[in-house]
């Protein structure tokens, strides 16, 4: 027997809760005590055990490293509740949130079996670009207003976990966009757009295992921040993802050279087509169909 206004001023609280959580959740891993990880001794374990979850399966799996350094845990995880007596199973992302005394208890991030954009989200309503956006990129591409209390609206931007098909938001002033990404200064128009949540391009950045040679190779890409990673989307439509100058020069008599690439006929349990091989040798993207990756195709 449900009280249709006590389950909205539920709703309502816990629309309330998840925003303040993801005001902190949303930051840049950087902020997320990526240096000093938490102290897993600290975990509410007994907590944890109730929900069914199984502490050496997180280690095992390195899902639990993930989660220590402040992040979601990388692959859905089964949940078990029992409430009055009924038992319910249930499937989701996994952190950790600090509580008063000063230790964490494990937080659900619960997964939905597909997006539900028509729906207010936290009071906003999505415009059709919006949705096409979240369902293509994974981001909605700009400020949305949110109103996380009666009457109180902050600028945040919006993204889709594409593992527990859920919204989350960051709100702007809680974004902590770098001065420089791998070894490229942002200009202050590029910090703008990143800050409105628009993809920018960022020209001839060098990872950091490139830095360490003699001849750092360079790519290009397209960058955008993604909420629900607290991080940089990287895509790369329409580019080359070539390197530096010097390397597309050289490629043109390697020949030889790219006929002995090793390339595998199986791809995280994908058994690949001789054309797929031929293509990859060739420098091509393929598309493959059903690879598997810490438990999720």
């Amino acid at each position: 027997r449900i009280d249709p206004q006590q389950f909205l001023d539920q709703r309502k609280d816990q629309k309330q809760g998840q925003m303040q959580d993801q005001k902190t959740e949303g930051t840049p891993p950087a902020q997320k005590n990526d240096i000093n990880p938490i102290d897993e001794h600290k975990i509410n374990w007994q907590q944890a055990a109730s929900m069914g979850i199984n502490r050496q399966f997180l280690e095992d799996s390195g899902q639990l490293k993930a989660m220590l350094y402040g992040h979601k845990s990388p692959a859905l995880n089964p949940l078990t509740f029992t409430l009055e007596g009924i038992t319910f199973d249930t499937q989701a992302r996994l952190s950790l949130k600090e509580m008063p005394d000063g230790t964490y208890n494990i937080q659900p991030h619960s997964y939905l079996k597909a997006p539900d954009l028509d729906k207010p989200f936290l009071g906003a309503m999505l415009s059709d670009k919006d949705k096409e956006n979240l369902l293509t990129s994974g981001n909605a591409g700009r400020v949305v207003e949110l109103e996380v209390a009666q009457g109180q609206k902050i600028p945040a931007l919006v993204s889709l976990d594409k593992i527990t098909n859920r919204l989350e938001a960051v709100p702007v002033d809680k974004l902590n966009i770098p001065q420089s990404l791998k070894g490229v200064e942002f200009t202050p128009e590029q910090v703008k757009d990143l800050k409105e949540g628009k993809m920018v391009l960022v020209e001839g950045m060098t990872t950091k295992k490139s830095q360490e040679t003699d001849n750092p190779k360079k790519f290009d890409a397209y960058i955008q921040f993604n909420a629900a990673k607290g991080s940089f989307d990287f895509s790369y439509g329409g580019l080359e993802r070539k390197t530096n100058q010097q390397d597309n020069s050289q490629q043109q008599g390697q020949g030889s050279e790219q006929a002995n690439i090793r390339i595998p006929q199986k791809l995280l349990g994908v058994e690949l087509t001789p054309k797929q091989q031929e293509d990859l040798r060739a420098d091509k993207t393929i598309y493959v169909k059903g690879m598997v990756k810490d438990g999720q195709e």
